[in-house]
């Protein structure tokens, strides 16, 4: 949900502007440490184990792992946990940031998980819609007020 709000709103806005040097740091320090956590969890994704649907066993065997979560969820996962902030000097890369958000699969994956009857997982799925449509506004607003306020982003190297 960090990203989702902040990768949005550096677009729009320049935080240096914006925030105080603190914040701006403590922004920053947050933002590394998620992208960490999604960088361990690629990492870990290799070495966990999973349920055999067809013979219900848990399968340990690290090769086998690895295959799986190369064909499954690897991609979405290492899209999630690349620093896209560091390649973002020039005005068309400040968009790769943009990809992070496919973080977002990852709640929907955990949701799947979960043990719960199927009241609890309806309003799980409308409080997800909800969110979803909150996020989108956020992200109109952001990119209305970059419209709005300066030439847009590829615009601006040809001035």
């Amino acid at each position: 949900m960090f990203d989702v709000i902040t990768i949005p709103f550096y677009l729009a806005f320049d935080k240096k502007q914006i925030f105080l040097p603190e914040i701006e740091i403590t922004l920053d320090i947050i933002g590394n440490l998620i992208t960490l956590v999604f960088s361990l969890d690629v990492l870990l994704g290799f070495r966990k184990a999973y349920l055999n649907e067809q013979t219900g066993s848990e399968v340990r065997d690290p090769k086998l792992i690895a295959i799986k979560y190369l064909k499954s969820h690897f991609f979405v996962d290492l899209i999630s946990a690349i620093p896209f902030e560091m390649f973002t000097q020039n005005t068309f890369l400040r968009l790769l940031p943009l990809l992070k958000l496919v973080r977002l699969k990852q709640l929907k994956r955990i949701v799947t998980y979960l043990q719960m009857d199927n009241k609890s997982r309806t309003r799980i799925r409308i409080l997800y819609l909800a969110l979803r449509l909150i996020i989108i506004n956020h992200w109109v607003a952001c990119g209305l007020y970059k419209l709005t306020h300066s030439n847009w982003l590829f615009l601006e190297e040809v001035n």
